[in-house]
């Protein structure tokens, strides 16, 4: 079994405890809710992120049940913006990992209120890292920080907010400000936080926030090929807006995220053995890179 696939059942245990935590009942005005909760949240995805952060951990020695923790609560953060994206005044799209969206299956405003309840637990779960694994008051809130920074109104929200108003007519350097903010902030903040567990050296950390960026940027890239994949499998135009195929073209968006990979790989070489999970992770983004697209 690989790193990944072990990391998606502690991960998916974690969010099914923290679920009975924040709504524990089962039945009456809540019940809904809770199930609208779990049909958001499960089937996942790959869990990419959580399993960024546990490499991260083990990279840096660190303590890995509080890696777990983070990692489920970064994922509360990471679904939360999928439910929102979704939405009529978002996106406006209708399905989400293979089944209707959450705000097609249920509606609007229940959609909207489990956004808003995914990431305000998730910092309920951030909050408790000091009592439930020992992780300093100071370790602990410089992970709050960074996490809270990389999703907020510097971080994914700001990109978010670009993206909404983006064109295929973008500039290069703004469409690369757009993905770093938009979805790379965050899969940065999953690798700083999973390091801080441990006791990262300065040369430690400069590597992690090397490997953060790049392979964020490569996540984003990733993306608009898969969609530019779907659209000429599916033969429906590309939606009108900023992307990595738009402005590059397939083969140089494709070229990029090879270099980059390359780059991330090459920042983790300081850890050794340690980094074989980190090592694992980026080599599997680039076993998915589409070998081929053709109109």
């Amino acid at each position: 079994m690989s790193f990944v696939q072990d990391i998606q059942k502690e991960i998916d245990s974690t969010l099914e405890a923290v679920l009975q935590e924040q709504v524990p009942q089962r039945r009456g005005p809540l019940d809904k809710f809770s199930k609208v909760l779990r049909y958001a949240l499960f089937p996942g995805g790959k869990r990419f992120r959580p399993a960024l952060t546990m490499a991260a951990a083990k990279a840096c020695d660190g303590n890995k049940g509080a890696a777990v923790s983070i990692g489920a609560a970064i994922e509360l953060i990471h679904n939360y913006s999928l439910i929102h994206d979704d939405l009529p005044c978002m996106d406006d799209s209708c399905l989400r990992r293979g089944k209707q969206a959450t705000h097609k299956e249920f509606d609007e405003g229940l959609a909207l209120l489990a956004g808003n309840a995914l990431l305000t637990d998730a910092f309920v779960v951030l909050s408790e890292l000091p009592k439930r694994h020992s992780i300093s008051a100071e370790s602990t809130i410089e992970i709050i920080n960074i996490i809270a920074s990389c999703a907020g109104s510097s971080g994914m929200v700001a990109g978010q907010v670009l993206d909404l108003k983006s064109s295929p007519k973008i500039s290069f350097p703004e469409l690369e400000f757009l993905a770093i903010h938009k979805t790379g902030k965050l899969i940065y903040a999953s690798v700083m936080a999973g390091a801080l567990t441990g006791k990262p050296t300065q040369e430690e950390r400069k590597a992690l926030e090397k490997y953060g960026e790049a392979i964020g940027l490569v996540f984003q890239i990733m993306d608009d090929l898969d969609d530019a994949k779907s659209s000429v499998e599916q033969r429906t135009p590309e939606p009108p807006r900023a992307s990595f195929v738009q402005i590059l073209g397939v083969e140089e968006s494709k070229q990029r995220a090879s270099e980059l990979i390359g780059e991330s790989i090459k920042a983790i070489k300081i850890f050794g053995k340690r980094g074989a999970p980190l090592v694992e992770l980026v080599e599997l983004l680039g076993s998915k890179l589409p070998l081929n697209i053709q109109g």
